[in-house]
């Protein structure tokens, strides 16, 4: 396992374990090194301050510095998800779906924003995009041994993300949290605060539309999900109340 700074373990109120690092080349590669060196056998949160090499769908770089968002995957080793058969192989793009209403229906609900959803997971505020979702799984001997959901979100406006943007060429306008809520609101957050609420909230979220799915409430989650691909953009609320 590389050697990155200040690694931290901790358990989230939901009873994820919750590892925290400065810095790392991927949070979905390090879920793959703990997988397979059998360090992870319960859900787990992992975060970082930063990435070196993240990714989004098909393989494209994800601009990730320090003080711009965040940053996390959640695990679901393959024991964790009980109710399923140990033969079953989890349909991939349909658990996709299910983390992207998840976390639209999350951020919506926190900070009053209107969340849309671009296929396959892209997550737009008034026609920019504020996050995306990569969630893949762990083979071994044809079984899945576990999946790993990686959830970027740009919390703080940062140039390097615009830059990162501009280079990529596919017209995709950054836009932050910071830029969506008013300022006298946004300010009452603290940056670890909301780093880590707003993480906690999103995967207990995430691990309950999972439980719905696998509990058969697929027509539920194509719902839902639905409904924030077809969402229009809206204007920025001044409150959460609003």
């Amino acid at each position: 396992m590389p050697p990155y700074p200040s690694k931290r373990m901790s358990s989230s109120p939901s009873s994820f374990q919750y590892i925290e690092y400065t810095e790392l080349d991927s949070t979905n590669e390090e879920a793959r090194r703990l997988l397979q060196s059998e360090t992870l056998e319960r859900l787990t949160l992992i975060r970082a301050d930063s990435q070196t090499a993240g990714r989004g769908t098909q393989g494209r770089p994800w601009i990730s510095p320090s003080g711009a968002g965040l940053y996390f995957s959640l695990v679901h080793p393959f024991s964790t998800l009980a109710e399923m058969q140990p033969h079953t192989v989890p349909l991939t793009p349909t658990f996709t779906l299910a983390a992207g209403a998840a976390c639209a229906e999350t951020i919506e609900e926190l900070t009053g924003l209107r969340i849309q959803l671009k296929p396959v997971n892209d997550l737009y505020v008034q026609g920019q995009k504020l996050g995306g979702i990569l969630v893949e799984s762990l083979m071994s001997s044809n079984q899945c041994k576990a999946l790993i959901t990686g959830i970027g979100i740009n919390l703080f406006r940062h140039t390097d993300v615009a830059a990162g943007c501009a280079q990529e060429a596919r017209g995709n306008q950054p836009v932050s949290l910071q830029d969506c809520i008013a300022e006298q609101i946004f300010n009452q957050w603290h940056p670890d605060a909301i780093k880590r609420e707003l993480c906690q909230a999103i995967a207990q979220n995430v691990h309950r539309f999972y439980q719905q799915l696998i509990n058969g409430q697929e027509a539920l989650i194509l719902e839902r999900y639905e409904h924030f691909k077809q969402q229009n953009d809206g204007k920025t609320h001044d409150s959460p109340e609003d």
